[in-house]
């Protein structure tokens, strides 16, 4: 979770809400970002509740000077007024953020509900890939200054609070290598990846790594291995002038037309296309 004040990465996106929260709403977001790289370690209390995800990268967590948790791709957390919270990756390391503040009366039902995990432990959560797809809609909507943005931004953050809490998993055999296989994947997902290879390296069957994949992701290793590419294709439209076939060598794929299809398939439209959008709505 970011320090907005302290903590500003320079390929970090960060989302504000811009659109006016309707009187009598329960429950609004304050801010919402991706950290591709986070660096920096947290020590302090915090006066804003927040659910952060890492994607990619390990490091610990730890509150009120207590046990420290180790952290993984695929782990939840949430800090909120009061405890200090300490936590980040190791020293000269980094791993990769999503997070989003909500605010308002609303919170209390998340709590009661067991959404809003106040319980000082992360939790490991399957198919972050499609928990990504629900950050980038929330991030699409506090883009713009639309009327019925803050609702909209609300059930989105809602549906991530509960996805995450249903998708929570527990650790079973083999699992600490599934994970290492993800971290390798989000880390090489440019390069040519043989599955079969990286199971035998990491003393798995391929068939328990397709299985446990589909547990974490929702998804098997070919098609995990494509989101991955889609999402940093992403955004360097967004954040770059990069041309196409630029973008598609440096996501791993040669031919910029298997990349287009391909980014169709998993996005929704061309590359193009969803530049153009981005364009507009910044």
């Amino acid at each position: 979770m970011a320090d907005l004040a302290t903590d500003r990465h320079p390929r970090e996106l960060t989302f504000a809400a811009s659109s006016a929260v309707p009187p009598g709403q329960p429950l609004h977001v304050v801010v919402a970002g991706h950290m591709p790289r986070k660096a920096h370690r947290h020590k302090q209390e915090f006066g804003l509740h927040g659910i952060g995800l890492v994607v990619s990268g390990r490091g610990n967590f730890r509150v009120n000077g207590g046990a420290i948790q180790s952290i993984e791709p695929g782990c939840m957390f949430a800090v909120y007024p009061g405890p200090v919270f300490d936590y980040g990756p190791p020293p000269g390391a980094t791993w990769e953020e999503y997070y989003f503040s909500p605010a308002g009366p609303g919170l209390s039902r998340w709590k009661k509900s067991g959404w809003f995990p106040a319980d000082n432990t992360i939790h490991l959560v399957k198919n972050i890939s499609f928990l990504i797809e629900l950050f980038h809609e929330l991030f699409d909507v506090l883009r713009r200054d639309a009327a019925g943005n803050a609702a909209r931004a609300a059930a989105i953050a809602e549906r991530l609070v509960i996805e995450m809490y249903y998708g929570r998993t527990a650790s079973s055999s083999g699992a600490g290598s599934v994970h290492d296989v993800i971290a390798f994947c989000q880390a090489h997902y440019a390069e040519p990846i043989d599955f079969e290879a990286l199971a035998h390296r990491h003393a798995i069957s391929y068939s328990r790594l397709r299985h446990s994949l589909c547990e974490i992701t929702g998804m098997p290793p070919a098609q995990y291995l494509a989101v991955l590419r889609c999402n940093a294709a992403r955004a360097l439209l967004t954040q770059t002038e990069l041309p196409v076939k630029a973008i598609a060598q440096r996501t791993g794929i040669d031919d910029p037309y298997s990349f287009s299809r391909l980014f169709k398939r998993h996005v929704g439209c061309s590359p193009l296309h969803f530049r153009q959008q981005m364009t507009q709505w910044r």
